[in-house]
This record gives C-alpha cells, structure tokens and sequence, in this order.
C-alpha cells in the first residue's frame, strides 16, 4: 500500500513518525527473536520426541516378545513386566507432549516467524519511504 507520505509537510512531522517506526521496529525485532528461540526449540522438541518415541516402541516390542517366553512369577518375568510397565508409561507420556509441542506447535511457531519477519520488512519500506520524504523536504527548504 502506498503511503500519503507526501501529506507531509515538515520535516518534524516526518521526524515523529520515524521515532515511532523506529519503536515498532525494536519491538517486532525482540519478537522476531523470541519467535525464533521458539521455533528452534519447538524443531528440537518435535524432533527429539519423534525419535524417542520410535526407540520406545521398539523397546516395547522387544519387551513384549520376552515376556512372552518367560515363565510367569520368576524375578526375570517380574523385571521385564515392570520395564514394559514403564515403557508403555513413557510412551504415553511422549505421545501427550508430542501433542503439545510437536509438529503442530512447531508449524504454528515458523508461522510466528513468518508473519514477523513480514511485518519487519512492511515497517522498514514505510519507514524508509518516510525517510525519503523527510530529505525531499529538507532541499526545499
């Protein structure tokens, strides 16, 4: 969208817009990092959660597989009960965080990013083109 930049008459009214563009700035720019802290966080959280829940359903599988060839009540069947016991409680508890924090919290965070880094680049152009007005009007006078 083009800016009524020319509706500018001094260059203190360009200077007032500037300040603000340039508050606006800084703060789209702490949140451009924030966002980003939070999206590599989110890429490590859905990554790593995948992964360890692929070990734990191989791990599940084997502990399932030995415990039916063992004899029920020995101390060896007992252990491998209580492994699988929690394996399949871990498991459960990965598939939840992965809810929370997995590919859908970390598509919604690069979302963040995007949207961000869209808004910085619409500010720096108007503020940009504030600028240019402001130097026009200082040759003129």
């Amino acid at each position: 969208m083009a800016l009524s930049v020319n509706l500018l008459t001094t260059t203190a009214q360009c200077d007032a817009i500037i300040t603000i563009l340039d508050d606006r700035l800084r703060v789209i720019t702490k949140r451009e990092g924030d966002f980003d802290y939070q999206r590599d966080n989110a890429t490590d959280d859905a990554t790593g959660v995948a992964a360890r829940l692929t070990r734990l359903t191989s791990k599940i599988t084997e502990l399932s597989s030995s415990l039916a060839t063992q004899t029920p009540g020995t101390d060896e069947h007992r252990r491998t009960d209580e492994d699988l016991t929690d394996a399949q409680y871990e498991q459960k508890k990965l598939t939840f965080r992965q809810q929370d924090r997995g590919p859908v919290y970390l598509v919604l965070r690069e979302v963040d990013v995007d949207e961000t880094q869209g808004r910085r680049t619409r500010l720096e152009t108007s503020r940009a083109a504030v600028v240019e007005r402001k130097e026009a009007l200082a040759r003129t006078a």
